[in-house]
């Protein structure tokens, strides 16, 4: 989509593992570099070689740092988010019933319902907003810990980029098995 962001994550996990051609003279830096096609597609199409962040010829956990290292940064094309109206919902259910000034509100993540069940999910993306007056932004964050989806640095990938100014919090989690 010609923006570095939690969603770059997603195409790292469904597609890890898999090698193709390096580029020469790759760099980290958000400009545009020539690969040749790897010859293998994801599902939208689109060929594999943009996934490759580094440029080593290998899908792998390296590839979140040129993420990371850009996160935010646009090309100057565009193109149409799309969206999925039937996709399941993602919602939160706070741990704690109670809180007061100063204390921790824990809330655990959830995705699907009995009517829309999330069935075989490898990956999401999405961000929370949160309030100001509510989250201190300096202690905000997501831990991945006991994740439904998996194990992080184990079976699972996690992003987290906090954009405190904006009292955001974008999260993306992909499996690589």
């Amino acid at each position: 989509d010609f923006t570095a962001n939690n969603f770059d994550l997603l195409p790292i996990g469904l597609a890890y593992g898999a090698t193709g051609t390096t580029r020469q003279n790759a760099s980290l830096a958000w400009v545009g570099q020539y690969s040749a096609d790897w010859l293998q597609t994801q599902l939208n199409g689109a060929d594999y070689k943009p996934i490759d962040g580094n440029g080593d010829g290998l899908i792998d956990a390296a590839d979140t740092l040129p993420i990371i290292l850009n996160y935010g940064y646009v090309h100057p094309r565009q193109s149409l988010v799309e969206t999925n109206s039937t996709a399941p919902s993602l919602y939160f259910t706070y741990v704690n019933d109670t809180v007061m000034a100063g204390d921790t509100l824990l809330f655990e993540i959830g995705l699907g319902t009995v009517i829309l069940p999330a069935d075989s999910v490898y990956g999401i993306a999405f961000t929370i907003n949160y309030s100001k007056e509510v989250v201190d932004s300096n202690s905000a964050h997501i831990s991945h810990a006991q994740c439904w989806m998996g194990t992080p640095n184990l079976n699972l990938l996690t992003l987290q980029h906090d954009k405190k100014k904006k009292k955001k919090i974008d999260c993306a989690i992909v499996g690589t098995d």
